[in-house]
């Protein structure tokens, strides 16, 4: 599988690129051209996935298939964890969430007050209408409209470290399951955009749609909803005898319809 080892070869690529990297405008650069290529990687990806859906059964082929998506997980954690590594040491070193720990405590309010009164005496009767007094109407007006927002933003900064600090063990697990062989394994398997049934499950919900809107409009709304309630309690009762080989169908996001052409060119992209 050709287009499967340049697929590897090129995240590997990446995060060698990707470990080279201290400065954060190089790791915001890299981030966001990044970003700007996972539509393209996917529908690569997806390319592959149809070109080898006939040999689907063949263990060779998953391996192969579950080697590119290790690879793209792996280059996919280690930009968000180099991203998040360097916020972090931009944040401490640059001391802005003690300065706006103090501005909330003991500017806020005051700023606030100043503005206030400021604006009061700019549009008291017999104020000059000239050119300067007119500017500072207009920025005690802009800064009064924005102060509760820059508020937000000061609040949400003095307290990061606390923030972030509660967030890093969820971001752990999600690592970790995003390691997993099974979601490897889940993300090597062919994209449905449809299933068996499907339209017709749509087409029967849309008639009880309607019937609901008709009954309720009907006054029978109460016993109606009564109804519905013992109609779930008994499929909840009965759902293993129901539906015995029933399977959740996962979801995908449309992917971008992009013209993909598998060669070095298409593969050989963030650089």
């Amino acid at each position: 599988m050709d287009s499967q080892s340049q697929l590897i070869a090129w995240c590997r690529k990446q995060r060698e690129t990707l470990e080279d990297l201290t400065a954060m405008g190089d790791l915001i650069a890299f981030s966001d051209s990044f970003q700007k290529n996972v539509p393209v990687m996917d529908s690569n990806f997806l390319v592959i996935v149809d070109q080898s859906e006939p040999l689907m059964d063949n263990p060779k082929v998953q391996d192969a298939l579950q080697a590119v998506n290790r690879e793209w997980v792996r280059l996919c954690l280690m930009n968000y964890e180099k991203l998040q590594d360097g916020l972090r040491e931009a944040h401490v070193s640059s001391n802005l969430e003690s300065l706006c720990s103090t501005w909330m405590k003991a500017a806020e309010d005051r700023a606030r007050q100043i503005l206030l009164a400021a604006q009061g005496f700019l549009m008291s009767p017999g104020t000059d209408t000239d050119a300067t007094v007119e500017g500072l109407r207009s920025t005690c007006e802009e800064l009064l409209k924005h102060h509760e927002a820059f508020g937000v933003i000061a609040t949400h900064l003095s307290d990061y470290s606390i923030r972030d600090e509660c967030v890093r063990p969820h971001l752990n697990s999600l690592k970790h399951e995003l390691t997993t062989p099974v979601t490897t394994t889940v993300l090597s398997c062919p994209v449905y955009d449809d299933y068996e049934g499907r339209h017709e499950y749509k087409n029967r919900l849309e008639e009880l749609r309607e019937w609901v809107d008709v009954k309720s409009q009907k006054g029978t709304y109460i016993r109606l909803m009564d109804r519905l309630e013992d109609t779930r309690r008994m499929i909840e009762e009965y759902a293993d005898a129901l539906f015995p080989e029933d399977e959740e169908v996962p979801t995908e996001e449309p992917s971008t319809d992009l013209d993909i052409m598998l060669d070095g060119e298409d593969t050989s992209r963030g650089e």
